[in-house]
């Protein structure tokens, strides 16, 4: 029989040259240079010569072959210094080191035309295995007229019986039906399967996903012909596990009798997907909690990518309901699943019911603090929902605490379908997403308390600075100092508070101030004023700073005005005899901060004098101002001339009495 395809695939521990009559380079497999030094740059149209000189001492040899008198040819075992690529735990690894190969030359026609196909066999690893086979070359041909590593059926019985009995990837041929021809030990050693229960059987057979499309797969390469690597199919063992297999098919049409057959050359990369897959549940959780502002928005997200990764049905999240030990209750604060129509009974009872600690195996996992892998048995269980997850098919579970720093945060629990062994590296994985779970929760509690003490302070800094100044402060680590050309500042006094409460204890004259001050500061944030300080009995406010307005002197005389009305309030709900005085001045002002540890902001400056000079210099129960305020508040308020008085360090000043506001005013 003639194999006439070109599509070529070989064991990892081989790769091949197509040369010409000339030995001039046609064709060559992916990886082969790494057989060779770096240095060594291979193209298409080169000697192979230059790189296999050994085969300047077979040219007879090649010729023979070439013109078919000849079937095929091995060099015997070469070394040579090359960089050679490993992969070791998933991991690509480079160095230079002795690499041993062999040299198995045949012929190979194509377009009418013969051609030398060249393999290179890497032994490095199997000198031992190499001598045994150096033993069986004597009486044995290696290679002829083509090449089931070149994804076609070898002439010689030994070639095609080494490949199978040699190669580490599993080896499956079927027919254009997809009927089983012939299969490797490998292949019985990953799937379970004797050689005669895969046999003239449908390859359907080790192939567990039922939408996996073989008979497309199967008319691709019949009518393209065209090699398809890497195809991922999920296969079933006799046992009913399931593997991950990697499969590149080809076909092989035959010209004899013009039939078709398929080859997949297979490996397992369950483990490796597993892997990766377990790596990509980490990555996604931390990026999850990196994103997430608590642990119940976050919840669950993580529910869902741990279940949709991991091949779990149901999961949740439970958290104390009580902070007393003794009667403490866990309840399942998020529950995910996907698929809520299943399992509908085991959620309903999930969300209804708080479980003691020794009610539910969350409650144990709480309890004794670890991992707990479970199966829930088809024998009556002592937790309630155990047996009603054996009912909607659940077949067992696992959890696992949420540790803070001195306590456990939560649980997580999660229930699986098909019965599954307990896996190490599931438990070390699920531990380390506890631990990133545990530290987050710490942190953002540790980040919700910083920015409690962090509001605290600002609301103490509030309370001694305007809003815009403590910010002014927080940004400039400088003194702050600020001039207002125009401001009004109001001073008021407690007439002779001292001797009216004289006789009572210290706490309720405290207590009384409290209450009186208290309105006046409602008053003050009423209209926008800034109050400035208290002395003893004495209030000062400010309008016009550190926000600069127009309307300033309004706002003082209406605080004025209510700051009367709170005390007449007062003394009518107390039966005492309370009076107030009130001075109010406008001008221009330095306003600033000052000290270091404790921080005061305040005004300076000639206005603020006269307007203290204006209250001291008052009535009880009337407001007096200045003749600059009285200017502001002619027009919108009734203001009675109080004549000339004396002001220390000013001489005769007229001033005015605030009465009220005028009527549509």
């Amino acid at each position: 029989m003639t194999l006439v395809s070109t599509k070529i695939i070989v064991p990892q521990h081989i790769e091949y040259f197509i040369v010409d009559r000339d030995l001039v380079i046609f064709e060559y497999s992916q990886a082969i240079s790494r057989f060779f030094s770096p240095e060594r740059r291979l193209s298409r149209g080169q000697d192979v010569r230059e790189f296999l000189p050994e085969l300047s001492n077979h040219e007879p040899i090649i010729n023979k072959i070439l013109e078919g008198e000849k079937k095929h040819f091995s060099v015997p075992k070469i070394n040579i210094c090359s960089q050679v690529d490993r992969f070791v735990s998933s991991v690509s690894l480079s160095s230079f080191s002795q690499l041993y190969f062999i040299i198995h030359l045949a012929h190979y026609p194509f377009n009418n035309d013969n051609y030398l196909i060249i393999f290179l066999e890497e032994i490095t690893t199997h000198s031992a295995w190499m001598q045994s086979w150096n033993d069986k070359f004597k009486e044995y041909s290696l290679l002829h007229d083509s090449s089931l590593l070149s994804n076609q059926l070898a002439q010689s019985i030994y070639f095609y019986e080494r490949v199978f009995a040699s190669m580490a990837e599993a080896l499956i041929i079927t027919s254009d039906t997809g009927v089983v021809q012939r299969v490797n030990q490998s292949t019985v050693n990953l799937l379970g399967y004797s050689q005669e229960e895969l046999v003239d059987r449908s390859i359907n057979k080790i192939i567990a996903d039922p939408n996996f499309l073989l008979s497309e797969i199967q008319q691709y390469l019949l009518t393209q012909g065209e090699l398809i690597k890497n195809l991922e199919v999920i296969c079933q063992t006799r046992q009913g596990l399931t593997k991950i297999i990697s499969f590149s098919c080809s076909r092989i049409k035959i010209e004899k009798n013009d039939n078709n057959k398929l080859i997949y050359l297979g490996r397992d990369i369950t483990n490796l997907k597993r892997y990766q897959q377990r790596q990509n549940v980490q990555s996604s959780i931390s990026k999850i909690l990196a994103n997430s502002q608590d642990f119940a928005k976050a919840g669950s997200k993580l529910l869902q990518i741990i279940c949709e990764n991991l091949d779990l049905v149901v999961g949740e999240i439970w958290i104390s309901s009580t902070k007393n030990t003794s009667q403490q209750k866990l309840k399942c604060e998020i529950v995910w699943t996907k698929n809520p129509f299943k399992v509908d009974k085991l959620i309903a009872i999930t969300k209804k019911n708080n479980y003691g600690l020794e009610e539910d195996i969350v409650g144990d996992i709480w309890l004794n603090n670890s991992f707990f892998w479970y199966e829930n048995s088809s024998r009556k269980s002592k937790y309630l929902r155990q047996n009603v997850a054996l009912e909607v098919g659940l077949s067992g579970g696992f959890g696992f605490p949420i540790q803070g720093e001195d306590r456990i945060l939560a649980v997580m629990n999660f229930f699986f379908q098909k019965e599954k062994k307990i896996d190490e590296d599931l438990v070390d994985l699920m531990l380390i997403i506890a631990n990133q779970i545990g530290q987050f929760i710490q942190r953002k509690k540790a980040e919700t308390a910083l920015r409690y003490q962090q509001e605290e302070s600002e609301n103490l800094l509030l309370n001694i600075l305007p809003k815009m100044v403590a910010e002014q402060l927080k940004k400039q680590n400088r003194t702050i100092a600020d001039h207002f050309d125009s401001v009004t500042i109001l001073f008021a006094d407690l007439v002779n508070f001292t001797n009216l409460f004289a006789q009572l204890p210290p706490i309720e004259i405290v207590e009384i101030l409290n209450e009186i001050f208290s309105e006046f500061d409602r008053i003050s944030t009423k209209y926008g004023l800034e109050k400035i300080k208290i002395i003893g009995d004495a209030y000062m406010v400010v309008g016009g700073l550190p926000q600069q307005r127009d309307d300033h002197a309004e706002a003082i005389a209406e605080m004025a005005l209510d700051m009367q009305r709170a005390i007449a309030q007062f003394n009518s709900e107390t039966d005492k005899t309370l009076s107030i005085r009130i001075g109010i001045n406008t001008g221009a002002v330095v306003a600033g901060v000052i000290g270091t540890k404790k921080f005061s902001y305040d005004l300076w400056g000639d206005a603020v004098n006269i307007a203290y000079r204006m209250e001291s210099h008052g009535v009880p129960d009337r407001i007096q101002v200045t003749a600059s305020t009285y200017e502001l508040l002619k027009d919108k308020y009734i203001l009675q001339p109080r004549g000339d008085i004396d002001v220390k360090g000013k001489g005769r000043m007229p001033t005015y009495f605030l009465v009220g506001r005028v009527k549509g005013c």
